[in-house]
């Protein structure tokens, strides 16, 4: 017998607790279902969780027990912010993490600090309300760590190893078993560094199980070299601008008035879809490279020049079949929201990305930039149950994201 599509998109969905399985933990019953995988909304669905997991997702009953009076509400995934710094304030940082995931943000990649800080939370992240924290090491030449002053004043930076200023005499076996000790999820390539020690310490990460993400530009090393080294994601598409120049800085920020994102780039003089850069793109896309664009915080801190050759890369890159991330990379909050909403508007109203292409740069593939999308990221049976509920449908308006009612983290509800 054939079923018409609806029915098919229904089976296709559906994975249904046989009647000898334990009963589940929790019922969201008759939900609209917004998966993470860029699909449409499909709306009648129940959701069941057992001991933290999703155990079934199915059509809706008449006699489904609603644990969580969530009928008629929209259950998405939980969202990932690809690119935070919080800091070393252990004072402020329980009540942030606390904020946001009651904002909706399960997860989150810390992108410079403090090993010793994140382990303890890391290690505990099952059995404490606050989002997943997944760190990075944070490796460059030592010559960085002694004059940025956004480091030089952290006490060891350059000597521990998930701050390690590393050259040609490193031993990387040791340093990058060093940094899997500390509990880094991966290691942050930064500044003054070779194409020859950027690919050196790619190699030998990926051998030892880690993530490598970078900068689009290690000065002196341009993206193409840093691409072709095997990072996994690239941060801050607004960098991307250095393959087009003509001579690259030798450091990242000597011989000009300091700014975050380096020395003064060349935007005004090397359009987007330049050859050199497009190129950069289509080996990105070859390598399964992730774009974390941070498109919003660059307004504000760089330019409005720097802001939209970011938001026209990332449009032509998301073009072009390259996966997006979403990540902020600036303050915590905006207007009393999660920072991650005003980078997903702006990915929708800017660079073009659909709300449901949006909802997937803060969920499927901010899973895939931690190496977890077998575990978070999406809404599939067998998935950790980290859920947000909202009162109206974001993919016809993201702005609609930051209406949480309820948020679940391994299934464990926290409300709004």
């Amino acid at each position: 017998m054939k079923l018409p599509l609806s029915g098919l998109a229904l089976v296709a969905l559906c994975a249904c607790r046989t009647a000898a399985d334990p009963a589940p933990d929790l019922v969201l019953a008759n939900v609209t279902v917004i998966d993470g995988r860029g699909g449409a909304a499909v709306p009648d669905q129940t959701i069941e969780i057992r001991a933290g997991k999703i155990v079934a997702i199915r059509p809706a009953r008449a006699a489904d027990a609603d644990s969580l009076s969530v009928a008629g509400r929209f259950v998405i995934p939980g969202l990932i912010d690809s690119h935070m710094h919080l800091g070393q304030n252990a004072a402020t940082l329980s009540q942030i993490l606390d904020s946001l995931l009651r904002g909706g943000i399960t997860s989150f990649r810390e992108m410079a600090c403090c090993a010793n800080l994140y382990q303890p939370l890391a290690s505990q992240v099952d059995s404490i309300p606050l989002p997943r924290v997944f760190f990075s090491a944070f490796w460059a030449d030592s010559s960085f760590f002694a004059e940025d002053p956004r480091v030089s004043k952290t006490p060891g930076a350059g000597h521990l190893p998930w701050f390690l200023g590393v050259d040609e005499t490193t031993k990387l076996p040791e340093a990058v078993r060093a940094a899997r000790a500390s509990g880094v999820t991966g290691i942050k390539i930064y500044s003054n560094l070779d194409a020859r020690l950027v690919a050196a310490i790619t190699k030998e990460a990926h051998a030892q199980g880690l993530r490598v993400w970078s900068h689009p530009v290690v000065f002196p090393t341009r993206p193409s070299a840093v691409v072709a080294a095997g990072v996994d994601v690239i941060s801050h598409a607004n960098l991307l601008v250095w393959e087009g120049a003509d001579t690259l800085a030798s450091t990242y920020d000597r011989g000009h008035r300091f700014n975050p994102f380096g020395p003064p780039a060349p935007y005004a003089s090397v359009p987007p879809d330049a050859p050199s850069v497009v190129r950069v793109l289509e080996a990105m896309r070859e390598r399964g490279v992730i774009l974390d664009a941070t498109v919003s915080t660059v307004r504000g801190a760089v330019s409005e020049a720097a802001f939209t050759w970011a938001v026209r890369v990332t449009a032509l890159a998301h073009k072009m079949g390259i996966p997006i991330a979403a990540g902020t990379d600036r303050e915590h909050f905006v207007e009393g929201y999660p920072a991650l909403f005003a980078e997903l508007e702006v990915l929708v109203t800017a660079v073009g990305l659909t709300p449901l292409e949006a909802l997937t740069a803060a969920t499927r593939n901010g899973a895939r930039v931690l190496g977890k999308e077998s575990q978070l990221g999406t809404v599939e049976v067998g998935k950790v149950a980290d859920l947000v509920v909202l009162g109206a449908d974001p993919s016809t308006d993201v702005r609609h994201l930051r209406d949480v009612v309820i948020v679940l983290k391994g299934g464990r509800p926290i409300r709004r």
